[in-house]
């Protein structure tokens, strides 16, 4: 008697993806999980498990990043409305 074809899903390994394209995803779309994870074909839960599993705080990283968006943009406003262009 043939085994049932959904028992071959459960034997196929998932790939997920590296720690290169997870960053890549991060930096595409401002470190944001939700829209990294959906650009990767992955869901936020497994975004955040892979994250820690490599030792990686988002926290850490998305407060640098816009941190230092947030200064860029308030100098351009700035600049723009002293006629500084």
């Amino acid at each position: 008697m043939p085994r049932p074809r959904w028992r071959r899903f459960w034997k196929r390994k998932p790939e997920y993806p590296t720690a290169e394209q997870i960053f890549a995803a991060l930096d595409a779309n401002g470190w944001h999980a939700g829209r990294a994870s959906r650009a990767l074909g992955i869901g936020r839960a497994t975004l955040w498990r892979r994250l820690h599993s490599a030792g990686i705080s988002l926290r850490k990283n998305k407060k640098k990043v816009w941190s230092n968006f947030r200064f860029a943009e308030s100098i351009a406003q700035w600049r723009k409305r002293t006629g500084q262009v």
